[in-house]
């Protein structure tokens, strides 16, 4: 089992993949831009925050590269 530092950044990443669908739904629907961009906001941040932690913690794997990229 991995410990809890290298699934961290897989599980952003997921995550933010989870709610591309989201997104869309947001666009298409004709909802507030504000929660479009709202979202986008947090899924950036996200983004950010998976490849410090990934660089920090050593975690850092090709495979998560070609998925945040």
């Amino acid at each position: 089992m991995y410990p809890l530092t290298r699934l961290i950044p897989w599980l952003l990443v997921i995550a933010r993949a989870l709610l591309a669908p989201v997104a869309i739904w947001i666009a298409v629907a004709g909802l507030p831009a504000a929660l479009w961009m709202g979202q986008f906001v947090v899924a950036a941040m996200s983004d950010w925050f998976d490849g410090k932690l990934a660089r920090r913690w050593g975690t850092a794997t090709p495979g998560l590269r070609q998925l945040t990229a």
